[in-house]
């Protein structure tokens, strides 16, 4: 066998060797956590590293970028959002876990809310009706929401299920 054949198998061999470590890290970013796989650039993960109940509608999503200002930061009473990016990027688990109940039910609301949906539950209007960037939109349809934000909805009220959140279906009232 010549030595360029040779020198040309084992290029082959090592690239199938090196994509499939990559591909398995990235599986094990899903496996074992988000964090892992925010070290790579976002176009190499984009449509490997979403969790497999979303990939699907992940492939195809363009975020959607609003009039509206995105702060950071954990809400409270001071105008931020609880998630910044749920309209941006999809939500993980390590992004819901350290969030109280009444924090993961203002998330979930909150990707409906940069739209100015009106909210029937008085805990959440009256929540967002203090909030300096929420604006209610007599128009509102949720068809002005994205994939990735319906998506994102979806994974949040799966994760209140899966912790048994008190607030599911729950009004507390104005506070």
């Amino acid at each position: 066998m010549p030595i360029s054949l040779k020198w040309g198998i084992a290029v082959i061999v090592f690239i199938i060797l090196l994509v499939g470590i990559v591909l398995l890290g990235l599986k094990a970013g899903q496996v074992y956590g988000g964090t892992f796989i925010k070290m790579f650039p976002q176009g190499i993960t984009s449509k490997l590293s979403a969790p497999a109940r979303l990939s699907q509608t992940l492939q195809s999503v363009t975020p959607t970028v609003t009039s509206k200002p995105t702060p950071t930061g954990v809400s409270s009473a001071n105008n931020q959002f609880v998630l910044p990016f749920s309209n941006t990027r999809a939500v993980v688990e390590a992004d819901l876990k350290d969030l109280t109940p009444w924090q993961l039910k203002v998330a979930r609301n909150e990707i409906y809310a940069r739209y100015g949906r009106a909210f029937v539950s008085q805990d959440l209007a009256c929540y967002f009706a203090k909030q300096s960037w929420y604006k209610e939109n007599p128009a509102y349809s949720d068809q002005s929401l994205s994939s990735l934000e319906i998506a994102n909805v979806n994974f949040i009220s799966s994760f209140e299920k899966k912790i048994n959140s008190p607030l599911i279906n729950h009004d507390s009232g104005c506070q």
